[in-house]
């Protein structure tokens, strides 16, 4: 029996060849770092055809955020909110993609609360990674209603050739911004 690895955007390779144990087994340990096609092909004997099974395992990348330089955090109910002032110049909101994804693009969602619901209050499209998987978002803060609750997310969308792994949404920050100056 030999067993295959084929990562997506690269050619299928062998990775173990060998006799199966007294149960039908052959066991090999693979990393999968990225979208990858596994495979075990039994060439055949005098009793059994050859025969070939394969399946599929997906990598879901994880998206880590973080705001930059909130000045405190408190909590509203049971969810706890990033505090900035007015005083600031702008909100920055940064996203990590893990492992590092080559191509694909992140977009950032950021809604608003009013009238007991959220609702959109800005995006920014599709907008590639750097080369380091991270992307910043800066939004000025005197755009914001003072007082009011937000909350910021992003999403990973890999590029449609030779994906190596699937899209994935972050978590959600809840941000507040407050008028004037910390004390």
């Amino acid at each position: 029996m030999t067993l295959y690895d084929q990562p997506a955007g690269k050619p299928r390779a062998q990775l173990k060849s060998g006799k199966v144990d007294a149960h039908g087994n052959l066991v090999a340990y693979y990393k999968v770092t990225r979208n990858t096609v596994l495979s075990a092909a039994f060439a055949g004997d005098y009793r059994y055809a050859p025969r070939t099974a394969t399946t599929r395992a997906t990598l879901t990348p994880t998206v880590r955020t973080a705001m930059q330089y909130p000045l405190a955090t408190t909590r509203i109910g049971s969810t706890t909110y990033q505090v900035f002032y007015k005083s600031e110049v702008n909100m920055g909101f940064d996203l990590r993609v893990t492992p590092r994804q080559s191509g694909g693009c992140t977009t950032v969602y950021l809604e608003h609360y009013y009238s007991g619901a959220w609702h959109p209050a800005a995006s920014q499209s599709c907008v590639p990674l750097y080369a380091d998987g991270w992307y910043g978002y800066g939004r000025a803060l005197k755009l914001f209603a003072s007082n009011d609750h937000y909350r910021i997310r992003g999403h990973y969308t890999p590029p449609t050739k030779d994906a190596q792994t699937t899209g994935v949404w972050s978590q959600w920050t809840y941000l507040t911004i407050r008028p004037g100056s910390p004390s």
